[in-house]
C-alpha cells in the first residue's frame, strides 16, 4: 500500500468514527429570532435544524430590493458556553445581545430567495446566503413567516392584536365612568394616558 492509500483510509475512518458529527462548527448551537412580525422571539434550538437555516448557498453582490425588503432579526449562538452537552442545566438564550452572531433574515420577496444575511465575525464568511427550500420549512415550522405576503399578514395580525387591547382597555374605563365617583377619575386618566 502507497502512503497516499493509508491516508486516505485514515481520514475515512475518523469521518466515521466520528458519526458524521464533523461538521458540528458548521451550525450554531441555538438561533434566536425576533421582529414586528412574530408576537414573541422564536427560538430554534436544534442543531440539525439551525444547520438547515444557515446551510443555503451563498451569492454575490446586492440584496435584490434591500431598501424595501421585509426583514427579521437573528441572532446565533455558536460558542462553546451555548453548547447544551457540555452545560447542562443549560438556560437557553433570551437575549439578541448575547448573540455570538446577528444578521438579518429577508423573506421571499418580488420572486427574490429568502435570504440570510449574518454580520462578519472572525472566521465566519461574510457572504449572505439563500435560505434554501429544507431551512424555509424549517422556520415556517416554528410559525417565521418565509414570504413577503405572510410577514404582511403577520403585521397585520398582530396590529389587530394590539387594536382588541386597547378596546378591553376603553370598555372597562368606560364601565367604571358609569359606576361614578372613584372609578370615573380612573377612567378618564386612563383615557388622557392613552392620548
Amino acid at each position: 500500500m502507497t502512503r497516499a492509500t493509508v491516508a486516505l483510509g485514515a481520514c475515512l475512518l475518523a469521518v466515521l468514527a466520528l458519526g458524521g458529527r464533523s461538521a458540528d462548527a458548521a451550525a450554531p448551537w441555538y438561533t434566536l429570532i425576533t421582529g414586528d412580525a412574530l408576537r414573541k422571539p422564536v427560538l430554534v434550538d436544534s442543531w440539525a435544524e439551525n444547520y438547515e437555516i444557515i446551510s443555503g448557498d451563498t451569492f454575490e453582490g446586492p440584496l435584490p430590493h434591500a431598501g424595501e425588503r421585509p426583514h427579521l432579526d437573528v441572532a446565533l449562538y455558536w460558542g462553546a458556553a451555548w453548547d447544551p452537552s457540555a452545560n447542562k442545566p443549560l438556560t437557553p438564550p433570551r437575549d439578541p445581545a448575547l448573540g455570538d452572531q446577528t444578521g438579518r433574515f429577508y423573506p421571499e420577496y418580488k420572486g427574490s430567495q429568502a435570504a440570510l444575511i449574518l454580520n462578519p465575525v472572525p472566521g465566519a464568511a461574510p457572504l449572505p446566503r439563500v435560505v434554501g427550500e429544507r431551512g424555509l420549512q424549517v422556520l415556517a415550522a416554528h410559525g417565521i413567516p418565509v414570504t413577503s405576503e405572510e410577514y404582511e399578514a403577520a403585521l397585520r395580525a398582530n396590529a389587530t392584536d394590539d387594536g382588541a387591547g386597547a378596546a378591553v382597555v376603553a370598555s372597562v374605563a368606560a364601565v367604571l365612568l358609569a359606576v361614578g365617583g372613584g372609578g370615573g377619575l380612573l377612567a378618564w386618566r386612563l383615557r388622557r394616558r392613552r392620548q
